[in-house]
């Protein structure tokens, strides 16, 4: 029997949707080290929301406190009886100390105190294209092995595929799939053509479509997680993201209406062990269908990350460089015209869904990002792009940096050789010393005390 062709205005609504969209394995960062402060060595120790410690250096003498919000309120005393107390605050990435101190019962009558957390260097990203069509570029950690690129299933299906690994192999980041074709939902027709779920069909451009009744989000991320990442896998935790799907659909669903379509994303996150390893998957389904019209819905998995963490004590730190990833992702803006035109989309609608669901994912992620609170990045800087590419990127970078200030707390900082690293309001003043720790300076704009010229002040935004 041959088999059904699937419409192709239907899968231009689902193919080639995706560019790299996502929440955190991450919580919130430990005073638990050691750090080097303009007063000495500070040694912290955290269980629950109770903090104690101790100073040493010029002065000595032991800190106990309370976490609040992130933030630790303490009392310092002295071996000279002196005693007073003081306010801490941890940097996004939980490498930085910036605080003040006061005698008696004040936190902040006598000054700055602040450091950075010994041993621990900042992660940076840099900028990575794609290699095969230019079709995005987003930000990965230095130093790490990345692969892929734009991977056509057809000339509408499209998916832009990226896998990062950490040198030493225990970080694994995967931001979408090259095997995953449009679905059709099957119905009494496909039924009586004798197709079943599970087969695949031919669409209309040409391409595979897999017969396959809906999954939304969350369901997917569980059937992903053990058919490609894990087959052992032990699903800890799954949910829809109901708020973040509610807010996507409510563009998408006024932009499918002109286009006399019905449309509808799903959002979804699960967690999950793998052997001793742990690892987290976000997907966001998306199905679509001729408004009022009964045919069968064509769906497909817009949205897809993961990150698998063999050292559990690294899932903060991958949570970050998987959101961060999709927070920098951005396509050609050449590239995606070209791709308008080759898949006929003469409304725009899928250019203006794709839009809206980037922005989406950018915002989230950055949420989860300065959640997750594990590490820098190098946001996309290659001046060799075409003036209006790089005029584009400006506008969306200018745009990102003024959400970040307003809702996250936190803002991004640049070196003079162009890498970035996101850093928290706690302090207008930010350094890297020579081996890449950032620390925050004092009020007065001057380096940290005892610098020795040996920090290098950070630059206010992004550096393109």
């Amino acid at each position: 029997m041959t088999p059904r062709y699937v419409p192709l205005v239907l899968v231009v609504f689902v193919a080639s949707l995706g560019i790299l969209r996502h929440t955190a394995l991450g919580q919130t960062p430990s005073f638990t080290g050691r750090y080097d402060t303009n007063w000495g060595e500070v040694i912290l120790s955290q269980t629950g929301d109770r903090v104690t410690g101790s100073y040493s250096g010029k002065y000595s003498g032991s800190i106990s406190g309370t976490v609040n919000g992130g933030t630790l309120h303490f009392q310092w005393r002295q071996t000279n009886d002196q005693f007073g107390r003081g306010v801490f605050r941890l940097s996004p990435d939980g490498r930085a100390l910036a605080g003040t101190w006061g005698v008696n019962d004040s936190e902040t009558n006598s000054g700055d105190w602040s450091g950075g957390r010994r041993g621990v260097n900042t992660t940076f990203f840099t900028t990575w294209q794609d290699p095969r069509e230019n079709a995005f570029r987003l930000g990965v950690p230095a130093g790490w092995r990345i692969s892929g690129g734009t991977a056509r299933g057809a000339s509408v299906d499209v998916r832009f595929v990226v896998r990062a690994e950490s040198p030493d192999g225990t970080i694994r980041v995967f931001l979408d799939d090259p095997e995953l074709p449009p679905r059709q939902v099957p119905n009494q027709m496909t039924a009586q053509m004798g197709l079943r779920e599970g087969q695949v069909m031919r669409g209309a451009w040409g391409g595979p479509v897999l017969l396959s009744r809906y999954l939304t989000g969350e369901q997917f991320a569980r059937q992903y997680i053990a058919g490609r990442l894990c087959p052992q896998a032990q699903v800890t935790a799954s949910s829809p993201l109901i708020a973040a799907s509610r807010e996507l659909n409510a563009q998408i669903r006024v932009i499918a209406a002109r286009a006399s379509m019905a449309a509808e994303a799903n959002i979804g996150e699960a967690y999950f062990r793998c052997g001793s390893a742990v690892g987290y998957t976000f997907a966001n389904t998306f199905w679509v269908t001729p408004a009022g019209s009964g045919v069968a819905p064509i769906w497909g998995v817009d949205q897809l990350a993961s990150v698998l963490v063999t050292d559990p004590a690294q899932a903060m730190f991958g949570a970050y460089v998987l959101h961060s990833m999709l927070e920098t992702a951005a396509v050609n803006p050449e590239w995606e015209a070209r791709q308008a035109r080759l898949r006929q989309d003469v409304t725009g609608s899928v250019n203006q869904m794709q839009r809206a669901m980037a922005q989406s994912t950018a915002q989230h992620a950055q949420r989860q990002a300065s959640a997750a609170s594990a590490g820098g990045f190098n946001h996309p800087n290659n001046t060799r792009l075409p003036t209006n590419l790089r005029d584009k990127w400006a506008r969306e970078d200018v745009s990102r940096q003024k959400y970040s200030d307003a809702t996250l707390g936190s803002r991004w900082m640049h070196t003079p050789t162009g890498e970035n690293v996101r850093v928290d309001n706690s302090s207008q003043h930010w350094w890297m010393d020579h081996s890449k720790n950032v620390v925050a300076g004092p009020a007065d704009g001057g380096p940290p005390p005892g610098s020795q010229g040996q920090y290098t002040p950070l630059q206010n935004g992004w550096q393109r």
